[in-house]
């Protein structure tokens, strides 16, 4: 029984963590590269320098690199658009100090408390940061020129990216069986089964939500393919389709998923797996290569995971609330849309009913506020109609009776006269005002 179930054994002696980060393939996720975009100056080379240590051992699977790609931009702009958001954050932090100031009068009211002294420092200091972030902003990557950390990383894999898929039937195929696993909840990826856009690359349309899984069995396929018995994976995607999280009273254990173990055994011939994200990487590269990492840089590496993985749990979360939104609406308007054809079928029953003569307004008005043709008879509004969608009662298309003629005009078409000192209001229609576009002067 030992030896049997290896993927809930995931235990290795000091001797076999050595042996295995000595020898084994080092294969990235697209998060654990796209964060050096992220990661401040230092932080960023000591992670190239690691992986300069092993650039004879490091691997890609086709699916990263291509979403690498497509991401590093949409990266970059997230950056730029902290430095704005920092600034406007410290514009409102100094107008609302100086607010507070000017309220309390300390100058009139105090004689030991120098505001004046205080403010000018406190403008000075502001003053200072507000330098050194356009300072760093002129020297973060721009999008129209060289990207040298692109560069390097396209150098650093440059015959270490896997293959693609061959054609778009083969994507298919994969497609049908991620489907299968994400409806039972087989990892990795099913937790992305909301995302709902597409790629194209030389021909072969990807689907976002299929990721994961694409990256797991293009690892999974090449390991097989070049009989490779050790591989560490690095990802900082910490969701639960990826790790098996532990936590007795404050003591926490994370590994891999037990099926992810026992898929790189018995299809990808993989007999030890490692799965760290970017900070235990960092962490444990000291101890088996020749490297040096700082505490700092480890700690903005913890922080940043921690930063992005909340990030993605935001959009997930507000995805998931604009579908439901989407969703409501959705039902909310055929609702609407189902009382509209009731009202109609119990107009013409009517009209049978009493020899062709309707009791009340028949018409189905548009309604101005949600622009569908929703507006209906309701004998309990003040105009005579109301939508059902949104629940409107006012339109220029309501028809109202002349109080010279009786007969009926549209709203617009009509003009309320203050006909008396009181207050009463009669509604004249263009014939009986002498309207010259609707009459002529003999």
């Amino acid at each position: 029984m030992k030896n049997m179930f290896k993927q809930y054994n995931y235990f290795y002696t000091p001797e076999q963590y050595k042996d295995i980060w000595e020898n084994a393939l080092f294969v990235f996720d697209t998060n654990a590269l796209l964060n050096l975009y992220r990661y401040q100056e230092e932080t960023k080379n000591e992670f190239l320098k690691v992986l300069d240590t092993i650039a004879d051992r490091i691997w890609i699977p086709h699916h990263v690199a291509l979403e690498f790609q497509r991401n590093r931009i949409n990266v970059i702009c997230d950056q730029k658009e902290l430095f704005s958001k920092t600034k406007k954050a410290l514009a409102t932090t100094s107008k609302t100090l100086n607010a507070e100031l000017e309220r309390l009068k300390l100058n009139k009211r105090h004689s030991l408390i120098n505001v004046d002294d205080f403010t000018s420092e406190f403008k000075a200091l502001f003053k200072k940061f507000e330098d050194e972030l356009d300072g760093l902003k002129s020297n973060q990557q721009h999008l129209s020129q060289p990207d040298s950390l692109k560069e390097r990383l396209e150098a650093l894999f440059e015959t270490k990216v896997g293959l693609a898929p061959s054609d778009q039937k083969k994507i298919d195929e994969l497609y049908k069986l991620a489907e299968v696993r994400y409806k039972n909840k087989i990892p990795p990826g099913y937790l992305d089964s909301e995302k709902p856009e597409l790629c194209t690359d030389s021909g072969v349309i990807y689907k976002n939500k299929f990721g994961d899984f694409l990256v797991w069995n293009q690892l999974l396929e090449h390991t097989k393919t070049n009989n490779i018995s050790k591989v560490i994976f690095i990802t900082n995607d910490l969701k639960e389709d990826w790790w098996l999280k532990f936590d007795a009273s404050g003591e926490t254990f994370n590994q891999p998923r037990p099926e992810l173990i026992d898929e790189a055994h018995y299809i990808g011939g993989i007999n030890d797996f490692i799965m760290y994200d970017s900070e235990k990487f960092l962490i444990y590269a000291p101890d088996y290569l020749e490297v040096e990492v700082s505490d700092s840089s480890v700690q903005e590496v913890k922080d940043t995971i921690e930063m992005y993985n909340k990030d993605m749990k935001k959009s997930n979360i507000d995805k998931k609330k604009e579908e439901i939104n989407l969703n409501f609406e959705k039902l909310k308007k055929k609702i609407a849309l189902d009382k509209v054809k009731e009202f109609q079928s119990k107009i013409n029953y009517l009209i049978y009913r009493n020899g062709g003569i309707a009791e009340f307004p028949t018409d189905v008005l548009n309604c101005p506020e949600c622009s569908l043709d929703t507006m209906i008879f309701d004998e309990s509004s003040s105009t005579g109609y109301k939508c059902t969608f949104c629940g409107n009662e006012e339109s220029d298309e309501i028809e109202v009776a002349c109080s010279m003629c009786g007969s009926m005009w549209p709203e617009s078409d009509i003009i309320s006269v203050d006909w008396t000192d009181e207050g009463h209001i009669e509604k004249v229609c263009p014939y009986c005002r002498r309207d010259p576009d609707y009459v002529g002067d003999d």
